[in-house]
């Protein structure tokens, strides 16, 4: 299992640090915290992505989520 970092996360994702960060302050996205940083599984990270794909929903800057119809 490989542990990404905030930055590497954010930077597969394509948002920033900030972002990142609070999905995983509100619980959105699974992390664990080694001293004082956090470490995402490639694991949590695929299935908090498929759950907005799924879900549609939006992102924190308030923007709406991908509709597929």
């Amino acid at each position: 299992m490989e542990l990404l970092t905030v930055q590497e996360t954010a930077q597969r994702l394509k948002l920033s640090t900030y972002t990142v960060r609070e999905y995983i302050r509100r619980g959105e996205l699974r992390a664990a915290k080694f001293g004082r940083v956090w470490r995402i599984s490639e694991d949590d990270l695929r299935t908090f992505v498929e759950e907005r794909i799924e879900g549609g929903r939006a992102d924190p800057s308030g923007e709406e989520g991908v509709s597929r119809r």
